[in-house]
């Protein structure tokens, strides 16, 4: 003889909590990584936008500035920082690519701006790899 369980609305089946389990699984797992990504942007100075891309992880950021004539005697690069206009991070250093570039590592999403000790300075370019 077959017998029917009835269940009571109170009550929930392994299929249910199953899915359940699933789901929440799924959403820790996929979530940290839609949480990384975000944009990048890169500003001068004067805030004009010199590079901007989606990214998942930091960057590589490469500045190059334009090199004065006027000044021949001026044979290395200003001392050049990204600064986060937020302020939620620290500066961050770059190093010294050419007489004309400078390389910023791991350099997270958010907005950053271009800036020297020595005051504004002429962006020829900015790539974000």
């Amino acid at each position: 003889m077959l017998t029917k369980s009835v269940l009571t609305k109170s009550e929930l089946t392994k299929s249910e909590i199953f899915r359940a389990l699933l789901v929440i699984f799924l959403l820790v797992a996929v979530l940290p990584s839609i949480a990384t990504a975000g944009e990048l942007k890169i500003v001068d100075a004067r805030g004009l936008i010199r590079a901007l891309k989606e990214v998942r992880d930091s960057s590589t950021v490469i500045v190059t500035i334009e090199s004065k004539p006027s000044d021949p005697t001026v044979k290395t690069l200003p001392t050049i920082v990204l600064s986060n206009v937020n302020g939620l991070a620290g500066d961050i250093s770059g190093q010294p690519v050419s007489n004309q570039s400078m390389r910023f590592e791991n350099v997270p999403h958010g907005e950053w701006r271009i800036q020297s000790a020595t005051g504004p300075l002429e962006v020829r370019s900015v790539e974000i790899r």
